[in-house]
């Protein structure tokens, strides 16, 4: 049976529980309602009849013919099972039914009545209740006679069979509601499990316990306030956080986490892996949203340390865009030799050596000239980046006294480069969002007290309301596509603060951003 028809059953078997036990509370409050409410009427209509003055008198001279006249006239019978009115001796001098006058009461109780008692007896029996009250009745202070009133078995079983019938139609109205609530009530239950049983979510919860504690990363889940849902073993490891992992739910993240901000709506949705400081730390994470329709209810967000092996993956990007402009290097070369071959092939031997020593000059030239003034690694990078700027159709020029040998610098040769080519490969991706011919300047030197690195291009440029956004916290987003996005900002941003440097966004003139960086060399202050 499926988890939401046993809440159904369960929910309808204590409803309908509920309805028997009110069905008999009822019945037995009508019984006592109706037998209390009898007895006092049995004793009112009793009080009346024996004090009527003329029922005085009659009784007295045991006149049969007044008493029928005047309690047939006045009608107590049609609100009662029966009226009697006897004498002294016990003799029926009325009743309402005629047949039964004449006759003598011999009941136990008649000569307690008698003699000046009033008393009313309640009879059960299988077939219902009867309640009947006798008083004496007297003329000038002297007993004459004796009056019983009484309500037979059937009037009073009929009374409460009405009553009973009206509430319980009630009852089971009521029966009715609290099922078809039990059934909207399971469906909604069943809507908010997702579908799984209780069993489903036990073992759920542990697979996912299990999960989250054997991943090497950090996982924190917070809602849209900021309170922690969810953390593993390996977050509390990483941040340094003292309390048990399980005293740390349903806590604000602002009191283990310094600073915050990564954890907050106003980063956006989604924030692709970026370097963080967290803690003291310096951390490589990534965040995503946690949806309820279309509500966002809260944020995960993923992260682990920034060691060599974070690095390299990191730079793994960079390396990744220059195979991919090696590729192109190579097509070019290739379209060369093709061009070579075919002089060849037609004996144009001159026209081919001539091509041959241009493009070999140009290259040697162009290779000699970088080689001489920049590291080698840093070398290699501006030839393959220039090379790509050339495969897109955009021009890039160094500018003359450019150098980078990188002696006494803070940073190794392979966090230059990466810098390099974040910012080159910034500048490419803002210009192809343009119409515009592509322009990029570069300049580079650590020939003074720091390394200056200057990069500017004619691209769609940077709002001077994101330009510390994009370095201050890794910002990602696809929908504005004003913005640079990726690992590559937060990265530079962490190296350059690592070092000790600092970081300038500027507008280009009339198109464009400049990038510029100051980092301090070995032994220098910023």
């Amino acid at each position: 049976m499926k988890f939401k028809d046993r809440i159904l059953l369960i929910q309808s078997i204590a409803a309908i529980l509920i309805a028997v036990f009110c069905v008999l509370i009822t019945f037995v409050a009508i019984d006592s309602v109706i037998t209390n409410d009898k007895f006092h009427e049995t004793r009112n209509i009793a009080t009346a009849i024996a004090m009527n003055p003329e029922i005085e008198f009659a009784t007295k001279e045991s006149n049969r013919k007044l008493l029928d006249n005047i309690l047939r006239k006045q009608q107590y019978h049609l609100e009662l099972g029966f009226v009697v009115i006897a004498g002294k001796d016990g003799q029926r001098l009325f009743h309402t039914d005629p047949n039964k006058e004449g006759g003598f009461i011999q009941d136990h109780n008649f000569t307690d009545v008698a003699n000046g008692k009033v008393i009313t007896t309640i009879r059960r029996g299988l077939s219902g209740v009867t309640i009947n009250t006798r008083m004496p009745i007297y003329y000038h202070n002297t007993i004459v006679g004796v009056v019983s009133v009484g309500f037979l078995q059937n009037h009073v079983q009929n009374l409460i069979h009405l009553y009973l019938f009206q509430a319980s139609s009630i009852i089971i109205l009521m029966l009715l509601v609290m099922i078809y609530c039990s059934k909207r009530f399971s469906n909604y239950i069943q809507q908010q499990l997702s579908g799984m049983s209780p069993t489903q979510i036990s073992q759920a919860y542990q697979l996912r316990k299990g999960i989250l504690n054997s991943v090497a990363e950090g996982v924190i889940a917070v809602d849209i306030n900021g309170i922690i849902m969810v953390i593993n073993k390996r977050a509390v490891e990483i941040l340094g956080i003292e309390q048990p992992k399980e005293s740390l739910f349903g806590q604000p993240i602002s009191t283990y986490c310094y600073p915050s901000e990564f954890f907050t709506p106003e980063l956006g949705d989604v924030v692709n892996e970026t370097t963080i400081n967290l803690n003291g730390e310096t951390l490589i994470a990534s965040r995503t949203m946690m949806k309820d329709n279309d509500d966002i209810i809260g944020y995960v967000v993923s992260f682990r340390c920034r060691n060599a092996a974070a690095m390299l993956e990191l730079m793994a990007n960079q390396i990744a865009k220059e195979r991919d402009n090696l590729r192109a290097t190579t097509h070019e070369y290739a379209n060369n030799v093709a061009v070579v071959s075919g002089m060849l092939e037609m004996g144009l031997f001159d026209k081919a050596i001539q091509f041959i020593h241009k493009e070999s000059h140009a290259l040697q030239e162009d290779i000699s000239g970088i080689t001489a003034h920049f590291h080698p690694l840093i070398a290699a990078l501006i030839i393959s980046k220039k090379h790509r700027a050339h495969e897109l159709g955009f021009s890039i020029a160094i500018i003359e006294g450019s150098s980078l040998i990188l002696d006494s610098s803070p940073l190794a040769p392979n966090e230059i480069a990466a810098i390099l080519g974040n910012l080159l490969d910034n500048a490419y991706e803002a210009i192809a969002k343009t119409d515009r011919k592509g322009e990029v300047e570069f300049f580079a030197t650590d020939s003074g007290s720091e390394i200056i690195i200057e990069i500017s291009d004619n691209g769609i440029g940077i709002a001077n309301e994101n330009k510390q956004l994009i370095f201050r916290d890794g910002y990602t987003s696809k929908a504005d596509v004003n913005l640079p996005h990726g690992v590559g900002l937060a990265l530079i941003s962490n190296l350059v603060t690592k070092a000790n440097g600092q970081i300038i966004v500027e507008d280009n003139e009339p198109y464009g951003t400049i990038f510029s960086l100051f980092v301090p060399k070995k032994g220098m202050s910023a």
